[in-house]
């Protein structure tokens, strides 16, 4: 017979100690960037969502992906959608990446508080920037 499996996850993928920097120092004098705690980071990524993300909450069943871009992270998180979310309407569901606002749509870290879970969403901040509820997961 078939079973149904709920994954309750309480914590994330662990930051390696090769995450100690950002991997957003690359932007170059052609690209406009945001500097927040003395990092670069890409213009997709603002200082108010930045500074709004140390107030995020996750919940329970949230899953999380860390890695700096350009690292196969893409094709992770495609295949996490298809193992939370089957072959249904979600597993076309658009890209979370915490830190990021990409033109016409809210900030990733507000579109998330209307999203159902399991909620798949991703972060390329070191473990020093990232949301204290994702570096200290489950202390309530």
């Amino acid at each position: 017979g078939h079973h149904d499996i709920q994954y309750h996850i309480c914590t994330t993928i662990s930051f390696s100690k090769a995450m100690a920097t950002s991997p957003y120092v690359f932007p170059g004098p052609d690209l406009p960037y945001t500097e927040w705690r003395g990092t670069q980071f890409l213009h997709l990524v603002t200082r108010d969502n930045l500074d709004a993300l140390q107030n995020f909450q996750f919940k329970d069943g949230d899953v999380v992906t860390v890695g700096y871009p350009k690292t196969g992270t893409h094709w992770l998180r495609s295949i996490l959608r298809k193992v939370l979310y089957g072959e249904g309407e979600r597993c076309n569901e658009r890209d979370y990446i915490l830190e990021s606002t990409y033109p016409g749509r809210l900030p990733c870290h507000m579109e998330l508080l209307e999203v159902a879970s399991p909620r798949l969403m991703h972060t390329s901040l070191s473990r020093d920037m990232a949301p204290p509820g994702l570096t200290h997961p489950c202390q309530k």
